[in-house]
């Protein structure tokens, strides 16, 4: 392998990873400032500030916060989806605690807070 080579692909994603790092930070952010004090008092120049970057740099992450919501909405719910078929597995002979546990996951994945028409936009 070419050592030049090797460097020049590895500078060649470092803005990639640059960028992947602060899309984490100010979700991390907005999940915490989200948690504490809910949707609507917080603003993305709240979010940017808590995640260390100019209040510019949230838009080019995200539209609005409302989108940074919806990304972390649909995070917890694949999350708990991840953990309901992981815990549902050993209920293989269990057919109806199985299918209940889908069946909330079913029902989260269709909340009405997701049919908000500001959170799919």
């Amino acid at each position: 392998m070419n050592v030049s080579t090797s460097r020049g692909e590895s500078r060649s994603r470092a803005p990639e990873r640059a960028r992947e790092a602060t899309r984490g930070r100010l979700r991390t952010s907005g999940r915490k400032l989200f948690a504490e004090r809910g949707l609507h008092a917080v603003t993305s120049h709240d979010i940017a500030e808590a995640a260390g970057v100019a209040a510019g740099t949230f838009y080019l992450h995200f539209r609005d916060k409302h989108e940074l919501f919806r990304v972390l909405v649909f995070e917890a719910i694949a999350e708990l989806s991840r953990r309901i078929e992981r815990d549902v597995h050993p209920l293989h002979g269990q057919r109806e605690a199985a299918a209940r546990a889908r069946e909330v996951v079913a029902a989260l994945r269709g909340a009405r807070l997701l049919r908000d028409r500001r959170l799919r936009e």
